[in-house]
């Protein structure tokens, strides 16, 4: 968990010497009460990414527990740690194609072009999918000898062979989802900005 934390503090902290000590003379004038302007909008949707997260990483701690609870409770956390470990990797794929949609579509939006957002959607979900299909069949066929690559232990092997088809629907799940979530996320976010901007504006 440390380790993780410490790989999402180091970008923040290195973005924010970047910006604060001069290499964006044209966009950063220094700190202004003005930041804090119509900060409501982007708190709400920070605290809600932030309970995502956190039920996200709890569930799979939650399975763990329960998995200790049950009948040679040795095996069946390997088993499911491994499938949990494979899991993980494959939700990588999908965040960075959700990181790269996000930025994509922001950038077609911030340009006024609607049909080359979606174009960007299309092709990011579609991309990801592919990459989870082609995942989802093999870890659906590969199954038992996938789990030599983590252990010797013949009965680790079954059980996560016993785990891989809810693993493989899972990835295959996994690599739409979170794509479109960050879409989703991205355009409520936006609209909620144009929002405050243009009550701003009419107000002023």
């Amino acid at each position: 968990m440390s380790s993780t934390s410490l790989a999402y503090w180091i970008p923040n902290i290195g973005q924010l010497v970047f910006i604060t000590c001069g290499w964006c003379g044209d966009t950063w004038k220094g700190f202004s009460f003005l930041a804090f302007r119509d900060l409501w909008p982007v708190a709400n949707i920070s605290l809600s990414s932030g309970a995502i997260l956190c039920l996200e990483l709890w569930y799979n701690t939650i399975l763990v527990l329960l998995t200790g609870s049950m009948e040679n409770a040795e095996v069946q956390i390997d088993a499911l740690s491994i499938c949990l470990n494979i899991n993980g990797w494959e939700m990588m794929i999908s965040l960075g194609f959700m990181a790269a949609a996000s930025v994509r579509v922001s950038n077609e939006l911030g340009r006024g072009s609607s049909k080359a957002a979606k174009f960007s959607i299309v092709v990011t979900v579609l991309t990801s999918f592919t990459i989870g299909l082609l995942l989802f069949i093999f870890f659906f066929l590969f199954r038992e000898r996938l789990a030599h690559i983590f252990t010797s232990n013949e009965d680790v092997a079954a059980a996560v062979a016993d785990l891989s088809p809810f693993l493989a629907i899972s990835i295959l799940l996994n690599s739409v989802q979170p794509v479109l979530s960050g879409i989703i996320s991205l355009e409520r976010s936006i609209i909620k900005i144009l929002k405050c901007l243009f009550n701003e504006d009419i107000k002023s």
